[in-house]
């Protein structure tokens, strides 16, 4: 019995993991497909990614997945690589240069073009965006409300307790400034106190004083 809810665990964790792969690989796409920037290489890149982090959670069929991913991946590097060696040398030959001022001047065309015709899907994109923003802080404001008095009164005992601890250090220092350091360092204060000794009769008097002896040498 154990053995079986130990399997149907596992079969659950494998499923999970299988639809977290894939709702993660398709944000990832559609991150890809959104994204400003026109470089191919890094489209493929990312695409590959995606692929391949899928595969690994994929069983059996997975590895081909991996294998495709890894592949628009290391194709990609090939690309990067290759146009960075294009841009190298185009310093030193007209034609290239020639080649690659073209391909942005037909880049530029191809944006202006891009720009009217997603320009009333994206215009609500960016109205609806900007509400929802507007939703989250109304919500986050509610919320900030209900959680400041709480704050608050919770600094005002913090507030409370460093001043109590304040007058307590204050207090202390005052009465470690009274104290006479002789009686901390012979204790004759606590002596007399304890033992009804007068302090003055351990001191020597002038006719006490040890007659000064030859000195020998």
């Amino acid at each position: 019995m154990a053995a079986i809810v130990q399997a149907a665990l596992e079969i659950d964790k494998k499923i999970t993991q299988g639809v977290k792969a894939t709702v993660q690989t398709a944000g990832k796409i559609a991150a890809g497909i959104a994204s400003p920037d026109d470089d191919p290489a890094k489209k493929i890149d990312a695409f590959g990614e995606a692929l391949s982090s899928t595969g690994e959670q994929v069983p059996i069929f997975g590895r081909y997945l991996v294998a495709a991913g890894e592949a628009a991946r290391a194709f990609a590097s090939v690309m990067t690589a290759l146009d960075a060696t294009a841009d190298k040398y185009a310093e030193y030959n007209p034609q290239i240069a020639q080649a690659q001022a073209m391909v942005e001047i037909q880049q530029e065309m191809a944006n202006f073009r891009r720009a009217q015709e997603v320009s009333a899907e994206l215009t609500r994109y960016v109205q609806a965006q900007g509400q929802l923003q507007q939703n989250f802080e109304e919500i986050k404001i509610k919320l900030l409300t209900m959680l400041l008095p709480t704050v608050n009164m919770m600094m005002s005992t913090l507030n409370n307790v460093v001043t109590l601890l304040g007058g307590v250090a204050a207090t202390m220092n005052q009465q470690d400034e009274n104290i006479d350091p002789t009686s901390l360092i012979l204790g004759l204060s606590n002596q007399a106190a304890g033992d009804n000794i007068n302090p003055n009769d351990l001191m020597l008097q002038p006719g006490q004083l040890p007659a000064a002896g030859p000195i020998g040498f």
